[in-house]
């Protein structure tokens, strides 16, 4: 008779628990530098998606600004 374990761990946030950083890196050297960096980029990139919809909304108010305006001056 088989038996087998199976086990999961679960984490939120964008890197995993350092002891599992450690094992990423005895398995694959370079591999806790790679992770890091990629939660580096993912945290620029959400950067740069905050930043452009915040223009982007602070452009629609001004617009909607402007029409209302427009609008009034004509009444």
């Amino acid at each position: 008779m088989r038996s087998y374990e199976a086990r999961s761990l679960t984490y939120s946030g964008p890197l995993p628990p350092s002891s599992e950083m450690e094992r990423y890196e005895s398995i694959m050297p370079g591999a806790a530098d790679r992770i890091l960096f990629m939660a580096e980029q993912q945290q620029k990139h959400r950067h740069d998606q905050e930043i452009a919809a915040s223009v982007l909304g602070l452009g629609g108010v001004a617009a909607v600004a402007a029409v209302f305006i427009k609008v009034r001056s004509k009444q």
